[in-house]
């Protein structure tokens, strides 16, 4: 894990050997992480986390970021969201959370392009 900066704030950056977003995991292992990097939040990779997180029905994107939202971190996940390949539920979850601003879901690319060291 390495601290950047991005979009006016200090964050974790997850990376690969890093643990990411699996069943069985509420998000609190990686909260932990940002407490101690003293960032605002994290940023993942959307490879780095599991697909039944994109599955809503499985509960453990709600899960996740309500621990997130619990302790006050915000959360990032870049990636390719292409809303025309999505399912609708997802689609409108991804422009809710973007809209809201505490949980966003970016393009990989812009977010390659605006991150610092």
């Amino acid at each position: 894990m390495r601290t950047i900066q991005f979009d006016g704030g200090t964050w974790s950056l997850l990376e690969e050997a890093d643990p990411g977003i699996s069943p069985g995991s509420d998000g609190t292992e990686l909260i932990s992480i940002c407490m101690s990097e003293g960032s605002d939040g994290l940023i993942i990779n959307k490879d780095h986390i599991h697909p039944d997180f994109f599955d809503l029905k499985t509960q453990l994107a709600g899960e996740v970021l309500q621990k997130f939202s619990t302790y006050g971190y915000k959360l990032i996940i870049a990636g390719d969201f292409n809303r025309a390949t999505m399912k609708e539920s997802l689609a409108a979850f991804v422009r809710e959370s973007n809209r809201i601003g505490n949980i966003r879901f970016v393009n990989a690319e812009l977010f390659k392009s605006s991150a610092r060291e």
